[in-house]
């Protein structure tokens, strides 16, 4: 993972708003933006690296509804930045989150939500993408999406199409579009098994303390799951009853009304008969 630290304002809003642009499976409205920068700042907030705004902006408009035909409806909106790359990411990554079921699991979860939980579902969703692929992300403060969130969607838009045509794509966004194509291509589930029951279960929601100790639970019992045999022992062929020599002992218990007896061995005897066994003393 390679995490960058972006401490200058200007830099941090201008990654922020170009990247925005970029975004494939959703359309660019004021709606979006504003959406899309509070998941940004749910994730940032919680103190974890921010990957490129693009990815956000699309897996949450994947997980609310956004159709498969948005990818072609909103392909052709910034054509002259970056082609090569954006058709990489286009396959990798988004064609990775189209097929994926763990993803199409944990969206159903998500969807079940209301209100606030729904930012919050989709920022840990994209949390356990980001450590569970290997792709590290952007470290900025928090304060910079929350000065974002006061202007008006068509500003932040024309805002970042300005810096686009002045400055070019920002090496930062163009570092770690790269690093997040190659990281998918490598990754096989999305997700892990302990992450959707963690957002079926609500334990995602929870505080740090109640979720740590549901997930090393579910990551417990993975472990141990894995190391039983994936097929049940198949009986051997032909087994039959062989009979065994039963002591005397085994069949009639030792102790209690039960072992009262006219037959068996000593052991069968309660302890009072015993007594009565003893010889007398004169």
């Amino acid at each position: 993972m390679e995490f960058v630290e972006i401490r200058d304002q200007t830099l941090a809003r201008n990654y922020i708003l170009q990247g925005l642009w970029f975004a494939r499976a959703v359309p660019l409205t004021p709606v979006s933006v504003r959406a899309t920068l509070e998941w940004c700042f749910e994730v940032a907030s919680g103190g974890h690296a921010l990957p490129p705004i693009a990815f956000v902006a699309d897996v949450g408009g994947l997980v609310f509804g956004t159709d498969r035909s948005s990818l072609e409806r909103h392909s052709s909106r910034v054509t002259e930045w970056l082609p090569t790359l954006i058709r990489s990411y286009e396959d990798h990554v988004l064609g990775k989150l189209y097929a994926d079921w763990t993803f199409e699991r944990a969206t159903d979860a998500i969807r079940r939500y209301s209100g606030y939980e729904r930012v919050k579902g989709l920022a840990y969703t994209i949390q356990q993408i980001r450590q569970r692929s290997g792709f590290g992300g952007v470290e900025l403060a928090p304060a910079i999406i929350r000065g974002l969130l006061q202007s008006s969607g068509e500003n932040l838009l024309a805002d970042g199409y300005e810096s686009l045509t002045r400055d070019g794509p920002h090496p930062v966004f163009q570092q770690q579009l790269e690093h997040l194509i190659q990281a998918f291509r490598k990754s096989a589930e999305v997700l892990g098994i302990e992450d959707l029951i963690a957002l079926e279960q609500r334990t995602a929601l929870a505080d740090m303390g109640q979720y740590v100790a549901h997930r090393q639970i579910l990551t417990t019992t993975a472990r141990i799951e894995a190391e039983l045999p994936t097929r049940p022992v198949r009986p051997l062929a032909g087994r039959k009853e062989v009979p065994t020599r039963i002591h005397d002992e085994d069949q009639y218990p030792v102790g209690g009304y039960s072992s009262i007896a006219t037959r068996g061995s000593i052991e069968s005897l309660l302890h009072s008969q015993l007594a009565y066994m003893e010889p007398q003393e004169s």
